[in-house]
């Protein structure tokens, strides 16, 4: 059986490990949250639209985003009011599109 102080040692660490998790989640919720800031800032509406199958960002963007001009230039600004990396989408996954 452990001692005292290695119950000790190991709940103590445990809480470490549960605050850093929690910590780094805190983070990437923020941080993802400021591009979205930043748009409603701007005085832009921003739609939330659910994808189902079949639905791909260039499709989305077309059908919600209201855009003149180049449309991958919208859909880049979409990518980064979402935090994506790839215009990768899956069904059940909210994206924000400006109103216009």
């Amino acid at each position: 059986m452990w001692d005292n102080g290695q119950k000790i040692r190991r709940l103590r660490k445990g809480r470490c490990v549960a605050l850093l998790l929690v910590l780094i989640l805190l983070t990437m919720l923020l941080a993802a949250g400021f591009p979205k800031a930043k748009a409603a800032e701007e005085g832009r509406p921003l739609q939330a639209v659910v994808v189902v199958e079949g639905d791909n960002l260039w499709n989305l963007v077309q059908k919600h985003y209201k855009y003149r001009g180049d449309i991958r230039k919208a859909i880049y600004e979409v990518m980064q009011i979402n935090s994506l990396q790839y215009a990768v989408i899956i069904p059940g996954q909210v994206l924000y599109i400006p109103q216009y």
